[in-house]
């Protein structure tokens, strides 16, 4: 069996039980969960769009009018310039696996 080593973000209910086998540093743990992917909104320092976002969003208020395929193309660069998909797995059983002792 081929056993494979990834660091993820993890996010784990804080009822779960074994949880405390993720805080101590150097434990290895078995996990099962689910993959999840949460959309997050890039902006730069202090929460301003990047130059290039708001180069396109001024080009687009200049614009008389727009057909509907021209719109949804807008939104979709606009969306790939502006959110980033961020994974994670959802926790739903964690095992001890050697030495691993759980922090409480």
């Amino acid at each position: 069996m081929r056993r494979d080593r990834f660091q993820v973000n993890v996010a784990v209910p804080t009822d779960l039980n074994d949880a405390g086998l993720l805080y101590k540093p150097g434990n290895a743990v078995q996990l099962e969960g689910e993959l999840d992917c949460v959309v997050v909104e890039q902006r730069e320092r202090g929460g301003v769009e990047s130059a290039t976002v708001q180069r396109l969003r001024a080009e687009w208020q200049e614009r008389e009018s727009a057909s509907d395929e021209e719109y949804s193309a807008y939104l979709r660069q606009l969306r790939r310039l502006s959110d980033a998909p961020r994974w994670r797995v959802l926790a739903g059983h964690i095992e001890a696996v050697g030495e691993a002792e759980a922090i409480t």
